[in-house]
């Protein structure tokens, strides 16, 4: 009886190791494995090329509108200085076209014994 209990054990546990994988089975089964790890690493590759471009594309547009804001501060500061240029020109052109007011001040250099009335006049 002893023998024949371990004759079906051992017909038992033959069929097990038959009924498994087989070698080529095992290979396909590592085979996709690594596949699928491969494609996950290519998108985490894409998505992180993905992620550098908007940023490099964002750091670009800063720069632009850096560089804009530069020029219109010049800009603006040119024409504020054209301008104050032109108020400065266009005020000795109406003080030269007037000629000398009443209440101006007697200038150096010239010899009138009289300042004019209601100037200040000047202490040596």
């Amino acid at each position: 009886m002893k023998k024949v209990l371990f004759s079906v054990a051992v017909l038992v546990a033959t069929m097990f190791v038959a009924c498994g994988p087989s070698a080529e089975e095992i290979a396909k089964k590592e085979q996709a494995t690594a596949d699928s790890l491969a494609k996950v690493e290519e998108a985490k590759m894409q998505a992180e090329a993905e992620a550098m471009a908007a940023k490099a594309k964002e750091d670009s547009l800063m720069m632009a509108a850096k560089a804009q804001a530069t020029a219109d501060s010049i800009a603006m500061a040119e024409a504020a200085a054209a301008a104050k240029k032109g108020v400065k020109k266009a005020v000795k052109k109406v003080e030269k076209e007037a000629g000398p007011s009443r209440g101006a001040a007697t200038k150096e250099g010239t010899d009138n014994s009289k300042p004019v009335r209601g100037a200040a006049t000047k202490v040596k």
